[in-house]
């Protein structure tokens, strides 16, 4: 599989891995609309920020060949909880307070979604274990 469609489809799976478990809410609940709401919110969020953020932060860390499961979390932390917390400053600056449930919540399904990227994405590659040897006799 080529570099474009691996990551691609890592960059699907990892935008789609944080909505499941809402998803599966809604599943075993018998269809409550509200977990199936919260599912399709989370899963744009997450869509718009592993393909507008995520992916191009990994080309980068891949060409200066820094790509790695650890780097990638850290990656996927700080791209998930800056954006939430430059949302919620607005309110900080006017005497609110500031919400740090909600970019701890934001990073973490960073994390999350940084991590099945990366799972995904190296379980795609090429497989390098199969070495077929020559039969005895061959020549």
């Amino acid at each position: 599989m080529n570099i474009v469609a691996r990551t691609a489809t890592a960059a699907l799976i990892a935008s789609s891995a944080p909505a499941l478990p809402f998803l599966a809410i809604f599943l075993l609940t018998g269809g409550e609309p509200g977990s199936l709401k919260i599912a399709l919110i989370i899963l744009a969020i997450c869509a718009a920020h592993v393909f507008a953020l995520g992916v191009p932060t990994f080309l980068i860390l891949q060409r200066r060949q820094l790509a790695n499961r650890w780097s990638l979390m850290l990656a996927g932390l700080a791209l998930g909880s800056i954006p939430s917390a430059l949302a919620s400053l607005p309110s900080a600056l006017r005497g609110g307070s500031f919400n740090f449930s909600f970019t701890l919540a934001f990073g973490l399904f960073g994390v999350f979604s940084a991590w099945v990227f990366w799972f995904a994405w190296s379980r795609l590659g090429p497989n390098k274990s199969f070495k077929p040897t020559p039969l005895r006799g061959a020549a």
